[in-house]
């Protein structure tokens, strides 16, 4: 009954499990180069990890600069495009009309006496003089390290259009990168094409998605499958169903248990469900099928299985402790969430399941069970 009621209350907890999307929780950022990248996306607002866009032509680029500039104004603050850079970009426009003013400038400047100015004004006029005397330039006057930031390496035409994000977007934080993946995808040129941004953060948006997706197919697809084993070996469905009891609520029960610990699920240790699954269904296999032998002592059966049922749990847990001792994150999330599940699982299989198979034996020849009929379990 003990055993029970700690399990319902585990179970409870279960709706208050949360998803950590940020994968800076699974890395190890106090090495130097991880804090000063960090130091310098603070510096310049954004992160320094932009994701590309690659064109066929360069009307093309200016086309997918013009629709992300207006996915941005639409969102506004919502939006999370800090700007968009392109190789044309780096042109000014109306470079003419610009030059006559630049000209206008140093011929108001030129008037002035620098012997009259103070020292430090002496020198922001020579920079002044000397920057309004730009001349307009083209594409290929830029320098070579500017351009190969938006040119293909082999030379052919098409564009580069690079997407920095923003609004208080990181991209090692996975929500905001999803986020940040549907904005800058799907976009639709003027021929029917669609072309699409690629990069670190999209790819991360797309395993988040994936596991969020495909995560609870695999658990299902696991339980059904261990299942479906069991009662191929062991003949029959009510058995496998009474082994799997159990697991099933050590599973459940260790969903409630990360809730009231404040742990949460990752990328990473999500993995850790459907291990538990196939890993601790021994144990119900064990115990139900020596207590279904002819004559089995319930006793000496308990005694001689959970030796072994103990020794098999700390065994499989000793093989995750190594992961709760490396210096990294996300492997210590995977060994820490596994040996919860191992310790908790070998609490109801010790303690509540064979409480639960005694009580329903002794109902059961209370109320007249042939000595024909197989044990509970069987």
């Amino acid at each position: 009954v003990v055993i029970g009621v700690g399990v319902v209350v585990l179970i409870s907890q279960a709706y208050r499990i949360s998803f950590n999307y940020d994968s800076r929780t699974l890395e190890d950022y106090k090495q130097a180069s991880a804090v000063l990248d960090q130091k310098v996306n603070n510096i310049l607002g954004y992160s320094q990890t932009p994701v590309v866009v690659l064109t066929d032509s360069q009307d093309m680029e200016r086309e997918v600069v013009r629709q992300l500039e207006a996915r941005k104004a639409a969102r506004g603050k919502e939006s999370t495009i800090d700007f968009v850079g392109a190789l044309e970009d780096l042109v000014p426009r109306q470079q003419p009309e610009k030059q006559a003013v630049l000209e206008a400038i140093r011929a108001r400047l030129e008037k002035l006496d620098p012997e009259r100015l103070p020292e430090d004004t002496r020198v922001a006029l020579a920079r002044a003089l000397n920057m309004s005397k730009a001349k307009p330039f083209t594409q290929a006057e830029l320098p070579a390290s500017v351009r190969h930031q938006f040119e293909s390496l082999d030379g052919s035409t098409g564009g580069v259009v690079l997407v920095y994000a923003g609004g208080g977007v990181s991209l090692s934080d996975g929500e905001g990168t999803r986020r940040f993946s549907k904005e800058v995808r799907g976009l639709q040129m003027p021929d029917g094409s669609q072309v699409s941004a690629a990069g670190e953060a999209l790819i991360l948006a797309d395993i988040l998605d994936m596991v969020s997706r495909e995560g609870p197919r695999i658990l299902a697809a696991a339980v059904l499958s261990v299942l479906a084993a069991m009662w191929l070996t062991l003949g029959k469905l009510r058995t496998a169903l009474i082994c799997m009891v159990p697991t099933l609520l050590s599973v459940a029960g260790l969903v409630g248990l990360m809730a009231l610990l404040d742990l949460q699920f990752n990328y990473l240790n999500i993995m850790v469900l459907p291990v538990l699954v196939g890993t601790t269904v021994d144990a119900g296999v064990h115990l139900v099928q020596r207590l279904g032998e002819p004559g089995a002592d319930f006793i000496s059966v308990y005694a001689e299985t959970g030796r072994a049922i103990t020794g098999g749990l700390l065994t499989s847990a000793i093989g995750f402790v190594a992961l709760v001792l490396a210096k990294h994150p996300g492997l210590n999330s995977i060994g820490d969430l596994a040996n919860l599940g191992f310790g908790l699982n070998l609490v109801i299989v010790l303690l509540g399941f064979p409480s639960l198979l005694l009580l329903v034996e002794r109902w059961r020849r209370k109320h007249g069970a042939t000595a024909e009929e197989p044990a509970p379990g069987a």
